[in-house]
């Protein structure tokens, strides 16, 4: 148990096998189609948590590594995710076509064979108190009540 408490936690930060690493996976994302300007790649370690929360003051990799820490970088990230929020339009479906939802799960409910449904509602509207039949098969239902994520039927 003494031997264990004397093991340290040394990394060898090298610009070198990092840029190699960066490489490779630069490679591979492009393949994936991932855009190289939208890609940031951060030396970091978990197990000494160099580099995660905040920027390095270790010689050997703020040597040559001037970048942001791994927690600086998801918080650009974020920031950007939430400011491009306000520019995301919502889809379109139509109002005034017939009720069209494409259902995704259905599963049994506990209390009078109440059925939870979920799917995407294509066109149309649905109101609570609404009577639906499924195709195929011309089951009968009525709507009991609807949220954005599900929608209990009798």
């Amino acid at each position: 148990m003494n031997e264990m408490n004397k093991l340290t936690c040394k990394i060898n930060w090298s610009e070198t096998r990092f840029n190699e690493i960066s490489t490779q996976i630069h490679q591979f994302l492009s393949q994936a189609g991932y855009t190289s300007g939208n890609v940031t790649f951060v030396p970091c370690s978990g197990l000494s948590g160099v580099n995660l929360t905040t920027r390095s003051v270790n010689r050997d990799l703020s040597s040559w590594y001037s970048g942001p820490s791994l927690l600086e970088c998801i918080g650009t990230l974020m920031t950007c995710l939430i400011l491009s929020i306000e520019f995301i339009e919502p889809p379109s479906r139509s109002l005034d076509l017939p009720l069209r939802l494409s259902i995704s799960d259905v599963s049994r409910g506990s209390k009078a064979n109440v059925f939870h449904v979920t799917g995407r509602l294509e066109s149309g509207v649905l109101q609570v108190g609404d009577e639906v039949i499924s195709e195929p098969g011309g089951h009968r239902g009525n709507i009991r009540c609807k949220s954005a994520t599900l929608l209990l039927l009798t």
